[in-house]
């Protein structure tokens, strides 16, 4: 006879938490398989509101599922054509920004110089040679093309998946499915709205003052602000220092400006409604979901944090005994209720 075994309150505190470690451990080093997966996912679930416009205005459910997936394709390889375009631009144009370098480098050093700083002797860090600049662009070439074989695999699901989803209609759909559904494409419509005004704006500004490859600059920003707060500026620093070797300090500056004035009035003024507001989750979560979800998957974890924190809230609401965590993750407005 098996003995029974107390279900006492650190057994229950502590099970869940072991099984939860094996997981996140288990998807951390199965991110390579996982990845392309959830992304499919992801893209999938997003395509579902048109899927699902198409279906319902008598569109033939294959029909629909390859109008839809056309759609996603040509997405695709409108950013591919126009980073690969902006690459060999970039790679042409190395010695001009060698040039470039030198002039603000010399330019910096009697700017310091006049308020008393020795640009000699090694108070001003050393500048790292443009000439190292070219490998690392071949070493980004080529890891563009295990990208796009990576994006050939994740089209390749989500077309599956979207011709599963397409069999079912909205109603017949599990629960948690359209519950999650409607919770991620309301942050999804946030942000792509926020996100391609945000990255319109900061290019043509870009491109008034100047600065080279403009529209690749604005769809680096439009993508990279999936990622909470930490995007922009990452979309942001190449643009910036292209501007400082164009135009000095005036003109990174300028950039500076039209970049967070772009974001502010996309984020502030016409899109006010943010992640954290949408979707009731404290700020602090996102940052922590951010790194977490970024350590768990890798690069990947940067876009995909706020979907599976989503789920995660939701799995997390299904039962009574973790409901507290919830309130946690949504912070002070949780509690003002």
């Amino acid at each position: 006879m098996i003995p029974e075994i107390s279900e006492n309150k650190p057994s229950r505190f502590l099970i869940p938490l072991a099984a939860f470690v094996i997981v996140i451990g288990g998807m951390h080093a199965a991110a390579s398989l996982l990845n392309p997966i959830l992304l499919s996912v992801f893209i999938a679930i997003v395509a579902m509101p048109l899927l699902d416009w198409l279906i319902e205005r008598s569109v033939p459910s294959q029909a629909a599922v390859l109008i839809v997936m056309a759609g996603i394709i040509g997405i695709c390889l409108f950013l591919i054509w126009v980073l690969s375009v902006s690459l060999s631009q970039a790679v042409e144009a190395l010695p001009a920004y060698e040039e470039m370098l030198r002039v603000q480098v010399e330019a910096l050093k009697s700017m310091l110089e006049g308020l008393g700083i020795s640009a000699e002797g090694g108070d001003l860090p050393g500048i790292v040679s443009t000439h190292s600049i070219l490998p690392s662009i071949v070493t980004l070439i080529s890891g563009l093309i295990q990208s796009i074989m990576d994006l050939l695999l994740v089209l390749v699901i989500t077309n599956f998946l979207l011709f599963e989803f397409a069999t079912l209609s909205g109603t017949e759909r599990p629960v948690p499915l359209r519950t999650y559904t409607e919770h991620l494409i309301t942050y999804i419509i946030v942000r792509i709205k926020t996100n391609i005004l945000t990255g319109i704006g900061a290019g043509i500004f870009l491109a008034v003052i100047g600065v080279d490859f403009a529209v690749l600059w604005g769809a680096l920003i439009a993508i990279l602000s999936f990622i909470p707060y930490a995007g922009l500026w990452i979309a942001a620093l190449p643009a910036i220092g292209l501007a400082w070797l164009e135009g000095g300090l005036t003109g990174a500056v300028l950039a500076l400006i039209g970049i967070v004035g772009s974001n502010f009035i996309a984020e502030e003024l016409i899109f006010p409604a943010m992640a954290g507001e949408d979707l009731q989750i404290s700020p602090v979560v996102v940052i922590i979901a951010l790194f977490f979800w970024t350590w768990v998957l890798g690069v990947p974890g940067l876009f995909l944090a706020i979907p599976l924190t989503i789920a995660g809230k939701m799995l997390l609401e299904s039962y009574e005994e973790t409901r507290w965590i919830t309130r946690l993750m949504e912070g002070a407005s949780a509690f003002s209720r």
